[in-house]
């Protein structure tokens, strides 16, 4: 099954690297806010944005997820626009080959100009280091 995410990105470093020689189109991707997902996300989506985390308008989000969780990050920006915030979305196997050692500087960068941030992943074995760094 193609993933419905699969529509406009970049290839990264590794499927450079891993092409050898090979004729590699990007794999595109469509933006997070048109991924189509459950409707039962919605209310915990809301929750987590409006009541949990309260988001604001001023604040900026950086939400860290992976193709098994790509519905429920877009039911989370689905509410991070409704509240009109400015985001990020980064899904990391578009970045790093998982599990992950360490998480993709683009990713760090992000958290550090980021008041709130929504890690919505699901984790692998041997990840707790990449996991620990979004804290440091």
């Amino acid at each position: 099954m193609t993933n419905p995410a699969r529509l406009n990105t970049n290839l990264t470093d590794r499927e450079n690297t891993e092409s050898k020689g090979r004729s590699t189109a990007p794999t595109p991707r469509i933006p997070m806010n048109q991924v189509p997902f459950d409707p039962e996300f919605t209310q915990g989506a809301a929750n987590a944005i409006q009541v949990c985390l309260r988001v604001q308008p001023d604040e900026k989000v950086c939400i860290i997820t992976d193709e098994a969780t790509l519905e429920i990050a877009a039911a989370i920006v689905r509410e991070i626009e409704s509240v009109g915030a400015p985001y990020n979305t980064w899904v990391l196997e578009d970045l790093a080959e998982r599990p992950l050692t360490d998480l993709p500087r683009e990713i760090l960068d992000d958290l550090e100009t980021s008041q709130v941030s929504v890690f919505a992943v699901q984790a692998q074995r041997n990840e707790l280091r990449s996991r620990m760094q979004m804290t440091e």
